[in-house]
């Protein structure tokens, strides 16, 4: 088991590092509003408050309850299946500008 922990937080810091490297060359720092979506937002939300502590941080929550109202509603809260389907939803939404 020991075992085990261990190479999960080895990869685990192994990937947020090939993740940060790319955020830092790919966002730019004068923006004042970072919109975060996905499930793996939430696995790494700490890292991704400390990558962007220079800018505001929408992490849609609107969204996902809106997610989950419509498809999840017969699913416990903390099952978090919403976070999976925001980024999609989130751009059927705006490229079809449904409320």
């Amino acid at each position: 088991m020991k075992k085990i922990k261990c190479a999960i937080k080895n990869s685990r810091e192994k990937l947020w590092n090939r993740i940060s490297n790319w955020l830092d060359s790919q966002i730019p720092s004068y923006l004042h509003e970072i919109m975060i979506l996905g499930g793996a937002a939430q696995y790494f939300k700490e890292e991704l408050k400390d990558c962007f502590d220079w800018s505001n941080i929408d992490w849609s929550v609107d969204l996902a309850k809106e997610i989950n109202d419509l498809f999840f509603s017969n699913f416990q809260p903390e099952d978090q299946l919403a976070f999976r389907f925001i980024d999609a939803f989130g751009l059927h939404k705006y490229m079809n500008k449904v409320d």
